[in-house]
């Protein structure tokens, strides 16, 4: 492959000139034809791997000047544009000019302009402006999942986003999970030793993730993203923001039934019923050095703990971004300990809001969460529990 000076010598010296051929010296510096263009636009051209189009066009718009007008026709062809294939770091100096090309110079960017727009270092190197892949790691926590965790691996394992990292934190199973961990060879992290709860085996997970910037993602053993793009579109829709969060769907496989959940939320709305659950989450691990981890004095809701700590700080930047980013199914710890999970929040709000927040939650709970968690079960016990929901949807729609 060509180096960034060998293009701009072979287009330098692709038509007949007066002018001295351009050589380059030993240390890589312009010589004197290359002396003549603009520092700024030459400078990027000969030293950066990526060049800008604007540097290109005005190094290509100055080349065309120093042509000798009397014989154009003489110009050879550039080589570079009769390649089939070009590699995607190759100086492309063969840009449409547009009708203008032939009237006179291009009005060429200052190199304070390229400064501006961070497509030129001030040191004169060229800048890389192209949007860096962001690194995810996705991290399962199971214990004894052989029944549902090669499907979670399979779901992570086919997301389309790049660089991404898989760690399973596994509880010493004894049910065949570590044998289909291990068929996986190197395409997962894994690691298998006793642990004090959920959330002491996320933090394990947390741990060792190492760069700041990386994003971290929740999958439970018996979750699945939603698409094999889940992660790329939520990204992409990100922002840069360092707490992602996107829309969830629920699925009761035993009536066939599916409804989606998520919406901006910020702090008022975590206090009454609106959750945001982790299987939507996107955090960076910078959000953790922060506000810490999942504090293991919870059983059933450190997250929803860890949740209020994020949006109570200021410095963290959060996204909603309309997408739906996993599918889990109804029920779990939380759903089938409810009465622990009640007692669970009261603490946490106690902890995180003043006193008349904590009366108008302990309200909402007893009339809405508890209500609405037993006459589910009711409902369900009467098999009317979909007609239920379908209605639910219906009214929803309507509105």
């Amino acid at each position: 492959m060509e180096s960034a000076v060998q293009i701009v010598r072979r287009a330098s010296s692709s038509f007949p000139s007066p002018r001295a051929a351009p050589t380059a010296c030993a240390t890589g510096k312009p010589t004197p034809m290359l002396a003549r263009l603009p520092s700024h636009a030459c400078a990027e051209v000969v030293w950066a791997s990526t060049p800008s189009p604007a540097a290109c066009r005005c190094v290509a718009s100055h080349l065309f000047r120093m042509m000798p007008k009397s014989e154009p026709e003489k110009m050879e062809p550039d080589p570079i544009a009769n390649r089939s294939e070009r590699s995607h770091q190759s100086v492309n100096l063969d840009v449409d000019m547009g009708p203008e090309c032939h009237r006179g110079p291009f009005p060429c960017q200052s190199a304070d302009g390229l400064i501006a727009e961070r497509v030129l270092r001030e040191d004169g190197r060229m800048a890389d402006t192209r949007s860096p892949a962001l690194p995810i790691t996705v991290i399962t926590v199971v214990r004894n999942g052989a029944r549902t965790i090669e499907g979670a691996i399979e779901s992570v394992l086919a997301q389309s986003c790049r660089p991404l990292e898989y760690i399973v934190v596994d509880g010493c199973s004894t049910d065949g999970t570590l044998d289909i961990l291990r068929r996986y060879g190197g395409r997962v992290r894994w690691t298998s030793m006793p642990d004090d709860g959920l959330y002491d085996a996320m933090n394990r997970g947390i741990a060792r993730v190492l760069e700041p910037d990386t994003y971290i993602h929740f999958l439970n053993a018996d979750d699945r993203f939603a698409a094999n793009d889940s992660l790329e579109r939520a990204l992409a829709d990100s922002g840069g923001a360092d707490f992602v969060y996107g829309r969830l769907e629920r699925r009761d496989d035993a009536l066939r039934y599916t409804d989606v959940v998520g919406q901006p939320v910020d702090r008022p709305a975590l206090l009454f019923g609106t959750r945001i659950a982790h299987q939507a989450i996107l955090c960076k691990r910078s959000v953790f050095d922060r506000v810490g981890g999942f504090r293991t004095e919870y059983r059933i809701a450190a997250d929803y703990d860890w949740l209020l700590r994020v949006f109570e700080d200021p410095g963290i930047t959060t996204r909603f971004v309309p997408v739906v980013v996993a599918s889990m199914g109804f029920g779990g710890v939380s759903w089938e300990r409810f009465p622990a999970l009640a007692r669970e929040r009261f603490r946490i709000v106690r902890r995180h809001y003043a006193f008349p927040d904590v009366v108008r939650f302990s309200v909402y709970t007893v009339f809405g969460d508890y209500l609405r968690h037993y006459l589910q079960r009711v409902l369900r016990r009467l098999h009317l529990l979909n007609f239920a929901r379908a209605l639910k949807q219906s009214l929803r729609r309507d509105a």
